[in-house]
């Protein structure tokens, strides 16, 4: 999900991403509270991010939604067996739910330049951190993003992340990566 006029605020913070995602979580408890009170089978759901400052905007964008909205309240009871989370790629390794939105929170700044400062992802272990990021979704992922694939050159990057976040954003635009020149899908 592209989140239009998303930018990145600096040291980890997208608001504009974290309302976007908060407001989807609001419509998933809806959706999912509904289920339940038909009898029919519900799905669980947690919110990755690529850092803990941009977990914190979603936690507290969520906690003004279910204060104006209490009837979402039971979406977010901790006794059930897979309760809601948000976390960031720092601490969800281990926890798996059926949904998982992610905030991907790096976008161009307000004056329109990305810069490549990709926190943990720029890091040697990067791949690793994003490899466990994307893989806590059993049946369905949404990406939520600020920038494109194309907004990211690899040449301008100092370190892995950046293409790795370019290959994983073109996955989850067109459901494909792109190949190589000269490589094939069967070698």
């Amino acid at each position: 999900d592209y989140v239009e006029g998303g930018t990145y605020e600096g040291k980890g913070l997208n608001s504009i991403e974290a309302r976007r995602v908060a407001d989807e979580v609001v419509q998933f408890a809806r959706t999912q509270l509904a289920r339940r009170a038909r009898g029919e089978p519900t799905e669980s759901l947690g919110v990755g991010t690529f850092n803990l400052r941009q977990q914190l905007a979603v936690q507290d964008e969520l906690e003004l939604r279910r204060r104006d909205d209490p009837g979402i309240e039971p979406f977010f009871d901790r006794s059930v067996p897979e309760p809601f989370f948000v976390k960031n790629l720092e601490n969800i390794q281990g926890d798996e739910r059926d949904a998982i939105f992610l905030s991907v929170t790096y976008a161009k700044a307000a004056d329109g330049v990305l810069r490549y400062q990709f926190g943990a992802l720029n890091g040697e272990n990067g791949w690793r951190r994003l490899n466990v990021l994307t893989t806590r979704a059993r049946r369905r992922m949404r990406v939520f993003s600020s920038i494109r694939a194309s907004d990211i050159n690899p040449a301008s990057a100092v370190s892995a992340g950046p293409r790795l976040l370019r290959d994983f954003l073109e996955y989850a635009e067109h459901g494909r990566l792109a190949m190589p020149t000269g490589a094939s899908a069967g070698k």
